[in-house]
């Protein structure tokens, strides 16, 4: 295996020899930095190519020219090319960085004309027929199944670029058209198959070639636009649901392709989405989104994934399930603080109707004190306007009287003790 590493812009001669033998030696041509793609096509009167610029993002502002319009004529944006005559020429492109040029060579006589589909060509989802380019003489209305005596449709078929799909000939027997049938390739394996380039595309222009397999110069071709689809994976597999529980309330999926994607979901308090790792560009990118489960209650979300370029969409079902502890857990808590949150009412409504019932009477005046013979006084009741200090005894009251009181208290049966009164006797009323 040989590794080679591109220094600057230009052409070198690559030898490669066994013991310095030039006997024993092959040679390639290598090209480091951007250059026209097709290189030096050879095309026949009346077929069509589009060329493009590959290693260089100023494609969108320069321009392409056709050094002979009697032979090949170009469009001077999108580079599509028509052969109007024989002969050969040069078709260049131009920018503010780079200019670059190739020979297009076109041959006379009977060409095969390819006609791409109206439909704009995706992977996704992957077409089980494949794309239909149509193929017929340009000059006769002879069907192609009538020239060449090889079994099966005497034609080839061959995409360019070949890394993004094969294509195959086939002949409707009905009718008796001709077709070459594009079947592209999965992202799974454009990922893995196609070079890792920064100025890579998620869209790329795909030529299809068809050429006699008796007559090789008679041969024809149509480009048509590409865009890439993507897919989601977990695990190297596709996936169609999420489990999340809480000892695994995390997992990662893997969205590989056109990563040109929107990412939408329901619950944004209850699921968190977001990318992690990036690799590769265009077509064959890949990129890592890590999905996290936020609430520890149980709940159903689906992640919807939109290519607005195709209208593709892929949903994907999230579904949590807490544990049967965690969840007699939050619902024992929910509930404590619902009957803690209702004993708390109930005592604040206890606490103050006693406060009602011990309020002053208000400012009725008490009955006279009967004389009597004895020589002590009776207590005199105090005046409830004025509101007593528990913690403190009338001075009024005698000492004997007070301590008559609380004998007879302590010795009278069945009766309701309420502490603080007998604690001070001044409130027994």
């Amino acid at each position: 295996m040989i590794h080679l590493k591109a220094m600057r812009h230009g052409r070198a001669l690559l030898r490669v020899s066994i013991d310095n033998r030039p006997q024993k030696s092959d040679y390639m041509l290598i090209s480091v930095g951007a250059y026209v793609h097709p290189q030096n096509p050879v095309l026949h009167q009346g077929s069509s190519i589009n060329f493009s610029v590959v290693g260089s993002d100023d494609q969108a502002s320069g321009h392409w020219h056709s050094v002979n319009e009697s032979v090949i004529v170009l469009h001077t944006q999108s580079g599509q090319a028509e052969a109007v005559g024989e002969g050969s020429t040069q078709v260049s492109f131009e920018s503010s960085n780079v200019k670059l040029r190739t020979t297009v060579t076109v041959l006379p006589g009977s060409t095969l004309v390819v006609d791409a589909p109206k439909e704009m060509l995706t992977n996704v989802p992957f077409p089980s027929q494949g794309f239909s380019f149509s193929v017929k003489f340009s000059d006769t209305n002879d069907k192609i199944n009538t020239v060449g005596s090889s079994k099966g449709a005497p034609y080839d078929c061959r995409v360019d670029p070949p890394f993004v799909g094969y294509a195959k000939p086939w002949i409707d027997l009905d009718t008796g058209n001709s077709f070459c049938l594009f079947f592209p390739y999965s992202p799974e394996h454009l990922v893995r198959t196609i070079p890792k380039l920064k100025d890579m595309k998620p869209y790329i222009y795909v030529s299809i070639n068809a050429s006699m397999k008796e007559h090789s110069h008679v041969s024809g071709s149509a480009s048509a636009l590409f865009v890439g689809g993507f897919s989601v994976m977990q695990m190297g597999k596709d996936i169609a649901q999420l489990n999340l529980t809480p000892d695994f309330n995390k997992t990662i999926i893997t969205i590989l392709g056109n990563t040109d994607v929107e990412i939408h979901w329901h619950g944004q308090d209850l699921l968190a989405i977001n990318p992690i790792q990036k690799e590769g560009f265009g077509l064959s990118c890949r990129i890592d989104y890590e999905v996290k489960a936020l609430s520890a209650k149980r709940f159903a979300d689906k992640i919807i994934v939109k290519l607005p370029s195709t209208g593709q969409r892929v949903e994907v079902d999230v579904n949590y399930e807490p544990d049967e502890k965690s969840e007699a857990t939050i619902n024992f808590s929910f509930w404590a603080k619902v009957m803690g949150s209702i004993a708390l009412t109930v005592i604040t409504l206890i606490i103050g109707f006693i406060c009602f019932l011990d309020r002053p009477l208000g400012s009725s005046q008490p009955p006279s004190t009967p004389l009597c013979s004895s020589s002590i006084s009776a207590p005199v009741t105090p005046d409830r306007r004025s509101p007593l200090r528990l913690d403190e005894q009338s001075p009024r009251t005698p000492q004997p009287f007070v301590d008559y009181v609380r004998r007879t208290i302590d010795e009278t049966p069945y009766y309701r003790r309420e502490g603080r009164r007998r604690f001070n006797p001044q409130n027994t009323y």
